[in-house]
């Protein structure tokens, strides 16, 4: 499968979802894992062609089964092209409060 694929561990309102948030704008197909299916599927619905996942990742069966679903539904993501920009949200504010002019 072609289709580009990224797993995000640890949605929630912080940096998690910011970087699905961007993955997605970038194209990719995004799996959503955290513990809480009520908040993963409220994000899904935000993000397009994304996936809720529960999952606990100190849990090794958890993480083998969360990754057996995303291949199933989204594609392997660890045969996914390599990602062309990384994101970085500090720069990417401080260089909006550049053009801003503060």
């Amino acid at each position: 499968m072609n289709q580009k694929v990224c797993v995000i561990t640890g949605i929630g309102p912080g940096l998690g979802i910011a970087y699905a948030r961007r993955f997605s704008e970038g194209g990719y197909r995004v799996a959503l894992l955290g513990r809480t299916r009520e908040k993963l599927e409220r994000y899904a619905e935000e993000i397009s062609g994304s996936l809720a996942v529960v999952c606990d990742v100190s849990d090794s069966r958890s993480v083998a089964t969360a990754l057996q679903t995303v291949r199933a539904e989204l594609g392997d993501p660890l045969e996914s092209p390599p990602r062309p920009r990384r994101f970085n949200p500090r720069h990417d504010r401080h260089r909006q409060l550049h053009r801003a002019g503060r």
